[in-house]
């Protein structure tokens, strides 16, 4: 019996689970193994989806009291008052305005931009199917490549390439959920 044996299969079996984890959650190989070998990124990829969870809640809060959404030019401002009533001091609440891939906390980079398109538009009514489905689907905040306060801009054009967290970046849409923000066609676009 050959000694190489395991590790032999070891090294055929790794192909194959990747193979299987991408047919199951849609992550590439490369993602996945980002994940497995960097867990750094991973836990600021986590934190960061966090942030915007929690940035979600804040434009969900703005939206029910102005009935749009925040001006393209001072979002963050606008949001930042939503973070008050959670008794956080000004400090905790400014981080949660930066992406943990880009900024420590205490400087002055922030990496998340407001989709300029949406500034000062009605929210989207849930009653209304069609609206509801292309707000599913519209990044409203979301990373970007762009860093200062109040950045803003289209999210094809200001949308980290390559991503920023093992592989994707992440936004809140337009309906209130947090996900990946994925651009089909950029395969083929130089990075930035």
């Amino acid at each position: 019996r050959c000694c190489f044996c395991p590790l032999i299969a070891l090294l055929l079996a790794i192909p194959l689970l990747l193979a299987l984890i991408y047919w199951r959650t849609g992550y590439t190989p490369e993602q996945v193994w980002v994940r497995i070998v960097d867990p750094k990124r991973t836990a600021d990829a986590s934190s960061c989806m966090e942030n915007l969870r929690k940035l979600s809640t804040a434009l969900s809060l703005y939206m029910e009291s102005a009935d749009a959404f925040p001006p393209k030019a001072a979002w963050m401002d606008e949001l930042f008052r939503y973070f008050k009533a959670y008794d956080m001091t000004d400090q905790e609440a400014w981080k949660l305005f930066r992406c943990p891939q880009v900024s420590t906390g205490y400087d002055d980079k922030y990496g998340y931009a407001m989709n300029a398109a949406l500034s000062g538009k009605l929210r989207p009514l849930a009653e209304n199917p069609k609206e509801w489905a292309e707000a599913r689907k519209t990044p409203a905040i979301f990373d970007s490549v762009v860093t200062e306060k109040n950045a803003h801009g289209s999210p094809s054009e200001l949308a980290p390439n390559p991503a920023r967290h093992a592989g994707v970046n992440h936004a809140v849409f337009a309906d209130g959920h947090v996900g990946d923000l994925t651009f089909p066609s950029r395969e083929n676009e130089p990075t930035r």
